[in-house]
């Protein structure tokens, strides 16, 4: 099945991909831990490629030179977390070296203690 330009656009709208990306360069993050709840885990593999294509693009785009901040950036899933899916899991995103995490999904909003966190909440388009 072709995945539409529509398709790619509610997907990048849903998950907050550009807010993420300009939080992420404007953060200079290289190691980003991305946890999302169960449910969502099945577009986990497909959220990393989005970030990493829009984080790439986005460097191109302001020419940007290769620096310790942008080369060897990794964006990974955490897929199996350490407490509630409403809670930051400092702990195994620790376990990988994150310097951030981006949060998926319904969440406590309980501050982090060590790892900056961006929480994305669940959208939908409206007619």
């Amino acid at each position: 099945m072709a995945t539409t330009t529509n398709d790619v656009d509610n997907f990048n709208a849903a998950y907050d991909v550009a807010e993420t990306t300009s939080w992420i360069r404007r953060g200079g993050y290289r190691r980003v831990a991305l946890q999302l709840p169960d449910e969502k885990l099945g577009d986990a593999a497909t959220l990393a490629r989005a970030l990493t294509r829009s984080l790439a693009a986005a460097d191109d785009a302001e020419e940007t030179v290769p620096t310790a901040e942008t080369s060897g950036r990794e964006v990974f899933v955490l897929a199996d977390t350490t407490f509630g899916a409403c809670c930051v899991d400092e702990v195994g995103a620790a376990h990988r070296d994150a310097d951030a995490i981006v949060h998926y999904g319904r969440a406590c909003c309980s501050p982090t203690s060590r790892t900056p966190a961006r929480f994305v909440f669940d959208q939908s388009p409206m007619n």
